[in-house]
């Protein structure tokens, strides 16, 4: 998510209102709960210690003659507001990562349908267009969609308890054709929503059994019979209707509150915890009994949730749940002795669920009872997808490995499986030949575990979300026809066709933005932990290439385009300073490598070029305190030191206080001969760079006269 949280936080105080921001709960790393926790800690400590220091007012530092007003105007009032300018949303870069499993789902409209922020957004491939769903005043924490993929659900991400304002979390359910608000589910989930689960999609067998039902009801009442044998059937208890406006829901509270909602009538049906344990405990590490996943079936009467070591069934029964907890010892081979950590479930039929295990093992459960277990990955991959095929009921699964698999309602496998990896080797195709290129390296780094899946049977398409922040719309090139048994992979000798639909930074916040408008509109951005920079085009609005430190393990700390946008200067936190450089006709943005080099360890805080002429020039900040300026020649492939500025004296008294100042502004002169540095949040320093070395300039009348580059 890359400038979105700040138009958003311009919009509201515009309109005279604040309201708390939170970045989604983060989602387990492939069954390692303890590593979730500490990603989503990571992600606000990280906000914290790289915050900006806000800069002082300029006349409060350099001296500047006063501005006398025009005749008959009064000078304007600073009332501390922004402009009354109406910022329009045009278009959302990036995703928010591995934040939570089946967050993408494809709708009727053929559009694929995923969240950053506070925005959910429809992106058509074809027409390569976005729309947006904006009714959510939070981030989005967790996103469905029905079986006839019409309906969305949306619910908000979990606020931590410091920037709460008291309001609970809201589900909103809106149309996918025309974005309007259907319904807003509040007042029962005090902290977030981890958890939304629309009905299955009903099997062939259920939906025969209803047919004929329906029929039999007909012939009976028009021959004047009584019909009460058939409606006590379970089938028959509730009308089509009133399923499909069902929806259950679970909290990102450590009680674990679930409801079983009547989205239309905006009404409670049932409320209970994910776990009966669950009211009882605290969120320690891997997160207790916290529900990694929530299935409800087709019939909306029993829903099943799983976690760390747990199944539980709830049944609806008036007001309230009640628990079933499943039968492990049923005759199955090999036999199941120890609960596993439980990641997926989906339910085929009434009463048929199938969970997704972190030992790879998908497990078969009927009226509560363990009838079947597969190994259906490698023991060391997790499932982190279980996925049901509304139009081809075909079971799908996915998970660490990167493979796609795909299985029939006894478990049985179908076909050949989907290995992702093979899309390295494979041409991407274009979301519009005329506007669109391929993005170089977009899969580097990219080891395919898959964090959510969709399949439409229609447009033969999965739609891929993996743990690196990639969401990829992959084809299913085969010739023959849909019919029962999908055939993933496609015929043998032909590559596999894929598009990238959206690119993030590993679901890490974002770090550095720069822009290159003299590009034809470019920039780059960097996120924390990443170990590669993205390039982006502001024209074609797509994600254009990636650069990554060779060779070098260590994630970038700060970006800087030269003024004319030919030139990319990247920091590492290791101290690494890279230069890469436009390649291609003048409206390109693609960059390649010109020059890497390291001279001192301590980390690159800020980069800042100076003006192409007469020399170029570069200023780099590093964590201690220091500057150096760096001349590039040799057409900018080589690095030479023109100076190193220290703020301060370099004596045993002030070593400390320099490596604990950080540089938080660098400014050249219009002409490249003075710099001009703010450290921390009350100090500015300016130099003269005439001559080679730099000297700090104490006499303000000598910068009287001097224009800045920006």
């Amino acid at each position: 998510m890359l400038q979105v949280e700040r138009f958003r936080l311009i919009a509201e105080k515009a309109v005279g209102f604040e309201d708390a921001l939170s970045l989604p709960d983060g989602s387990d790393d492939d069954s390692d709960l303890d590593a979730e926790e500490a990603e989503a800690s990571d992600r606000h400590s990280h906000m914290g210690v790289k915050g900006r220091t806000e800069l002082p007012a300029a006349w409060m530092i350099e001296p500047m003659p006063p501005s006398l007003p025009a005749a008959g105007k009064s000078p304007k009032k600073n009332t501390g507001m922004p402009p009354p300018a109406n910022l329009q949303l045009e278009w959302v870069y990036g995703t928010n990562g591995p934040s939570t499993r089946n967050a993408c789902r494809l709708l009727v409209t053929g559009e694929a349908a995923y969240f950053v922020g506070n925005y959910a957004i429809l992106y058509s491939s074809g027409s390569h267009e976005q729309r947006y769903y904006r009714g959510h005043r939070r981030a989005i924490g967790c996103l469905d969609v029905n079986a006839a993929g019409e309906i969305v659900a949306t619910g908000d991400a979990n606020v931590p308890s410091s920037s709460s304002s008291g309001e609970s979390a809201e589900i909103h359910v809106w149309s996918a054709r025309t974005l309007q608000c259907l319904a807003v589910l509040r007042n029962f989930h005090p902290s977030g929503v981890a958890h939304v689960s629309f009905p299955a999609a009903a099997s062939a067998a259920t939906t025969t059994l209803r047919q004929a039902q329906a029929l039999s009801l007909g012939e009976r009442s028009g021959a004047g019979g009584n019909s009460s044998a058939i409606l006590s059937s379970s089938l028959m208890k509730k009308k089509p209707q009133d399923t499909e406006a069902l929806l259950a829901s679970i909290g990102s509270d450590a009680g674990g509150s679930m409801a079983l909602w009547h989205w239309q009538r905006e009404a409670i049906v049932a409320s209970g915890r994910a776990h009966p344990a669950a009211a009882g405990q605290t969120r320690r590490g891997g997160g207790g009994k916290r529900a990694l996943a929530l299935a409800l079936n087709e019939d909306g009467d029993e829903i099943v949730v799983c976690g760390a070591h747990f199944v539980v069934f709830h049944h609806v029964g008036g007001r309230f749940f009640k628990h079933k907890k499943p039968h492990w010892h049923g005759d199955v081979d090999p036999p199941v002795h120890t609960v596993p950590v439980c990641l997926s479930a989906v339910y085929y039929g009434l009463q048929s669920a199938v969970i997704g295990t972190a030992r790879g093992e998908l497990l078969l459960f009927e009226h509560h009872v363990l009838t079947r277990c597969v190994q259906a990955h490698d023991v060391q991959s997790s499932v982190n997808v279980c996925l049901l095929s509304c139009h081809s009921m075909v079971l799908f699964s996915a998970g660490k490995d990167g493979q796609i698999k795909q299985w029939d309602s006894t478990l049985r496998p179908i076909g050949q499986a989907l290995d992702l990896h093979a899309l390295r080797q494979a041409s991407a195709t274009t979301a519009v030949p005329s506007s669109s290129s391929r993005p170089e390296n977009a899969l580097e780094g990219d080891d395919f575990r898959v964090s959510s899946l969709a399949y439409d049977a229609q447009r033969r398409r999965f739609l891929v979300a993996t743990r690196t922040g990639n969401i990829l719309e992959v084809d299913d090139d085969t010739s023959a026809p849909l019919a029962g048994n999908v055939t993933i992979t496609a015929p043998p000798g032909a590559p596999l066709r894929w598009r990238l639909v959206a690119s993030g930074h590993s679901g890490q916040p974002t770090c550095g933005v720069v822009t290159a408008s003299a590009v034809g509109g470019c920039f780059a951005s960097c996120g924390f932990e990443d170990h590669g920079v993205k390039l982006w085009s502001l024209r074609r609005r797509a994600f254009v290439q990636q650069l990554r430190f060779p060779g070098v393990g260590t994630a970038p700390s700060a970006l800087a385009f030269s003024s004319d946008g030919e030139r990319l200067a990247i920091g590492g936190e290791d101290g690494t300073l890279m230069l890469a450089r436009r390649t291609g006709s003048p409206s390109s943005s693609a960059m390649t490598i010109e020059a890497t080099m390291k001279n001192t360890s301590s980390g690159v805080a800020l980069l800042h070029f100076g003006p192409t002429k007469p020399e170029l020039l570069l200023a780099v900040a590093r964590a201690n305190g220091l500057i150096y300026i760096y001349k590039l020649e040799a057409g900018g492939r080589q690095f030479t030191r023109y100076a190193l500025l220290k703020p301060r004296p370099q004596d045993s008294s002030a070593t400390v206080t320099n490596e604990t100042v950080p540089v938080c502004s660098l400014d050249f002169s219009s002409d490249g001969a003075f710099l001009r540095s703010q450290h921390g949040a009350s100090e500015l320093c300016f130099w003269d760079l005439h001559q080679r070395g730099g000297t700090r300039v104490t006499s303000m009348a000598a910068l009287r006269n001097v224009e800045w580059h920006t």
